[in-house]
């Protein structure tokens, strides 16, 4: 049985694609740096966020910005190989700063996303590794995490 309890970072490659996949538009947007974590404390709370410094491109405008996501449960079980949980999620962009061709710059503010809702990922861990598939634009990503 899977005893996911403690703090998790997930490596580096698949913070990366995480936070890639979770872009929601349709131009080209590069991660820079950034870090995604999952906590699991007993009596059934868990969190899995991250923040990351990203770069988009759009013609030949350029944006960057730092991309927050934070997924947090109140109660969570594990069965049958599957996380499942109740949980509010939060997506939000901090300091996008646009520079254009000309050099022109401007700050826009994106709004932040909440919601509720329920999770059903694929769980797999051992003492040393945790592996949760979890849904991001509608397909399955595997993230490996180490503690």
């Amino acid at each position: 049985m899977c005893n996911p309890r403690g703090h998790w970072v997930a490596i580096p490659p698949d913070a990366r694609r995480y936070f890639e996949a979770s872009n929601y538009r349709t131009t080209r947007v590069r991660f820079v740096s950034g870090h995604l974590s999952a906590t699991f404390e007993s009596g059934g709370f868990f969190l899995l966020s991250g923040a990351a410094e990203m770069t988009e491109t759009r013609g030949t405008s350029r944006g960057d910005f730092t991309s927050i996501i934070e997924y947090q449960g109140s109660r969570y079980r594990i069965r049958s190989g599957h996380l499942r949980a109740t949980v509010n999620s939060t997506v939000r962009v901090d300091g996008m700063t646009i520079t254009d061709a000309h050099g022109n710059v401007t700050h826009p503010t994106i709004p932040e996303f909440t919601g509720d809702g329920t999770v059903d990922w694929p769980i797999v861990c051992t003492s040393r590794q945790l592996q949760l598939t979890v849904t991001v634009g509608g397909s399955p990503l595997t993230l490996v995490f180490h503690h």
